[in-house]
């Protein structure tokens, strides 16, 4: 059953009203309802104004009135997010009549998966690069930090399991390699978390893209999605 913990979370928060309102009212359909916030809410207002049909990838900065605003850099943990969002719901199969099919939201994912591979992954090197400009074409934050890495692998995953597309799945095994061959902590276990661009020990004195000591160092948060 989907938002198992959401639903739990907001069952223990009904539990603290008046008992009085709760029996008169009856229990409240959770699923019916957050079903509608995912629907109504979020898939209605990213698809399809965030699709980036001019340069690829997402658009995300968008202002209080759903306007678009100027582009910014494109980050690997955001744009593949919205790879594995549209993914995994087209693989649920969501559709909402007059606004999206489960062919568009596929579709959707398969644009995201695009940019990743053709403007995001280092071909020399292997990894995703952090960001990259608007375009694709400017690497803005070359190094390769693992909690980015990790939404990738996720994002290809869920890609491949929605769609059976066999260059996402290729790309997954080849990020996995990279992890394992270069990142992962034989010693210490766990993996070391942030590289120089050629996955090259960063300077001691370099902080890297979490704000953290580069050198050495190992975040929960990191290790968490991993």
């Amino acid at each position: 059953m989907r938002f198992h913990l959401l639903l739990v979370c907001l069952a223990l928060s009904a539990a603290c009203g008046p008992s009085r309102e709760r029996s008169a009212a009856g229990p409240p359909d959770l699923e019916a309802e957050m079903r509608a916030v995912l629907l109504d809410n979020i898939a209605a207002f990213w698809y399809p104004r965030c699709l980036d049909r001019d340069k690829g990838g997402y658009h995300l900065y968008f202002d209080e009135r759903g306007e678009p605003e100027p582009p910014g850099d494109k980050s690997i943990v955001t744009q593949a997010r919205m790879v594995w969002f549209f993914a995994r719901m087209a693989r649920e199969g969501y559709e909402k009549a007059g606004a999206f099919t489960r062919a568009d939201l596929l579709a959707a994912a398969r644009h995201g998966f695009e940019f990743l591979r053709r403007k995001m992954w280092d071909f020399e090197n292997g990894g995703f690069y952090w960001a990259v400009d608007a375009s694709g074409n400017e690497v803005r934050a070359p190094n390769k930090h693992l909690y980015g890495q990790s939404f990738a692998l996720y994002a290809l995953s869920e890609y491949y399991a929605a769609s059976h597309d066999e260059e996402a799945l290729e790309l997954a095994v080849q990020l996995f390699d990279v992890l394992e061959a270069k990142a992962h902590d034989e010693k210490y276990k766990g993996y070391r978390e942030y590289f120089s661009v050629d996955w090259s020990e960063p300077k001691p004195s370099e902080r890297n893209y979490m704000n953290a000591p580069a050198h050495d160092v190992k975040l929960m948060n990191t290790h968490l999605h991993l």
